[in-house]
């Protein structure tokens, strides 16, 4: 039997798993998540960030305007890459391939005059 179980105040709590008392179980635990220790180098990163926020905090924006221009960035690419994607003829003519095109009206009546 595979199953989650949570920790509270140092005791495993299992909840809606059959166990009768004095029960012998396997216990194996995995960390998910838990502490982020940053490298020397992550930890110059944040504060060379940080001190360039204090320096122009005017200049810093709401992070939901900033991720709405990533995301109306990424739809104006998407729109450029799909322009010109016809198939079959229309594509080669694109890329120049020779058609007849008909000549206008006011050429043709000048050469019958």
């Amino acid at each position: 039997m595979l199953f989650t179980a949570t920790v509270k105040k140092g005791a495993i709590v299992i909840r809606d798993v059959p166990l009768r008392d004095g029960e012998v179980v396997d216990v194996t635990i995995l960390q998910h998540g838990g502490e982020f220790e940053p490298t020397a180098e992550e930890i110059r990163i944040f504060e060379r960030g940080e001190a360039e926020y204090a320096a122009a905090p005017e200049l810093a924006r709401p992070l939901d305007e900033f991720l709405a221009e990533l995301k109306a960035k990424d739809v104006l690419r998407d729109q450029a890459r799909s322009v010109g994607r016809a198939g079959g003829r229309t594509r080669k003519a694109k890329l120049g391939t020779a058609r007849s095109r008909s000549k206008p009206a006011a050429s043709r009546a000048r050469k019958s005059k």
